[in-house]
């Protein structure tokens, strides 16, 4: 497995069919505004040896689409300013791991840990990530990757569970010096995050 980072135009149709098969999996309408690539974000992309994606990652900071945490979608949930500010925290909008490699855990915690490298490198704490409130397999996905629950509630008709991620946590669990060698990502902080053309 290689993970790299991909670009809007070369991967949009794989975006949105990632976020389809998300959102359809956690029961909330997959409407077009809700599957198009999102300038903001860096997205991830695991490839198998033979180059099949096996899966992808969305991920991005907090303070480039909202102004507090109030305006997010999980104000309800929980009290996300006793973590960190908004500033440091980042979001794992969508982890995906294709059906044919959901096997073993190891795509979904590559993407996962690569996603935590680069936005602790740019300044972030913690990180976010919901999934779907009615899956303990899910759910047990997140706790093995180092999430702490951080609330449930119905968003959109849909149980939703959030989880809240410690980076410097995450990046230095034995797995993550494992699977560091799987990632081929910018080196430098001059390396631009955001995977745009």
């Amino acid at each position: 497995m290689k993970i790299r980072m991909t670009s809007v135009v070369t991967d949009a149709d794989y975006i949105r069919h990632v976020r389809t098969q998300t959102l359809q999996a956690i029961g909330i309408e997959a409407t077009s505004e809700m599957i198009q690539p999102v300038e903001f974000a860096t997205y991830l992309v695991a490839y198998s040896d033979d180059q099949s994606r096996m899966g992808l990652g969305e991920s991005g900071m907090l303070s480039d689409v909202y102004r507090g945490y109030r305006d997010t979608p999980y104000a309800s949930l929980c009290d996300l300013s006793r973590y960190c500010p908004i500033e440091q925290m980042a979001s794992m909008r969508t982890i995906y791991v294709e059906p044919a490699f959901r096997g073993a855990s190891l795509t979904f915690m590559g993407l996962a840990l690569a996603s935590a490298k680069l936005f602790h490198a740019r300044g972030a704490r913690f990180a976010t990530a919901s999934t779907s409130g009615s899956s303990d397999y899910l759910k047990g996905l997140y706790i093995k990757a180092g999430g702490e629950l951080a609330g449930e509630a119905k968003i959109d008709g849909a149980g939703v569970a959030l989880f809240v991620f410690d980076l410097e946590r995450m990046l230095t669990q034995r797995i993550a010096q494992r699977l560091a060698r799987n990632f081929d990502l910018p080196q430098t902080e001059e390396t631009p995050l955001i995977a745009v053309p």
